[in-house]
């Protein structure tokens, strides 16, 4: 985990930048031979009376209009996906190598989230996890029904209420009350998970119960994890789960990532 909270940031604008770098330049070279194609004549004389750079012939303008995925906010979108999935790749490799090195049995689980102009994305390895809180309003009815229920339970309790809690639970009726809504952004990567125990039996694995918990060859607790390396011809792979891009909402108030030890 140490190593690859220290590599992530780097291997991943590393990868962006090597992505955004290998597709524009090939792209422009596809965007000319069609210009010299369609502009033969044209494009030749200006080439030949202002010798100036290809580049500044390329009307940009146009070039939006015939390729807007390029230009586009979902390509952007990509690039950052394919980076963050090359990222976690590497790291991995990096972290094997040195396992194998050093004869190093340990490994670690993953949750990384990405959140790129309200819109949010997540990719999880092994029991780590990623869940989104939004607030969502009950309606008047189901508010007051919660208000006398609050109200009663408090009285049940022992609660003195003064004036203004009772002032409290008539304007919660009126104007309706929030509550949380839990939505978890990924899912656990358990060895007993019908696909994931397919894949660990098919790479010659198998799954058993240790201290009631199932492990892969009854060792490991997850079936994907950075690491690990003694499991990794059993079917432990480091290829994280992905939840793919999804807008945000003006009700999404919090966003909780953590370890298994917090869950």
């Amino acid at each position: 985990s140490d190593m690859a909270s220290k590599f992530l940031l780097e291997y991943f604008i590393l990868h962006t930048y090597f992505l955004l770098d290998a597709t524009f330049p090939s792209f422009l070279k596809t965007y000319v031979g069609r210009l010299l194609n369609k502009e033969a004549n044209t494009f030749s004389s200006r080439l030949l009376k202002d010798r100036e750079p290809i580049i500044r012939f390329i009307d940009y303008e146009r070039l939006k209009l015939e390729s807007p995925e390029i230009f586009g906010r979902s390509f952007h979108l990509k690039i950052l996906k394919e980076s963050l999935l090359r990222t976690i790749a590497d790291i991995d490799s990096t972290f094997s190598q040195d396992a194998f090195k050093y004869n190093l049995n340990s490994g670690s689980t993953a949750t990384v989230v990405l959140i790129v102009d309200g819109q949010i994305l997540v990719t999880n390895l092994g029991d780590s996890k990623a869940l989104l809180c939004s607030e969502q309003y009950l309606s008047r009815e189901d508010a007051k029904a919660t208000a006398l229920r609050i109200y009663h339970q408090k009285r049940r309790d022992g609660t003195i209420l003064r004036f203004k809690d009772c002032e409290s639970c008539k304007m919660a009726a009126s104007k309706g009350l929030a509550h949380l809504v839990l939505k978890e952004l990924t899912r656990d990567h358990r060895p007993d998970r019908d696909d994931e125990k397919s894949r660990v039996e098919k790479a010659g694995g198998h799954v058993l119960e240790w201290s009631g918990v199932p492990r892969v060859n009854g060792q490991l607790a997850v079936s994907r994890a950075i690491g690990d390396v003694s499991l990794k011809s059993y079917g432990v792979i480091s290829a994280p789960e992905v939840t793919d891009w999804q807008p945000l909402d003006i009700n999404d108030s919090y966003l909780v990532a953590a370890s298994d030890g917090v869950f």
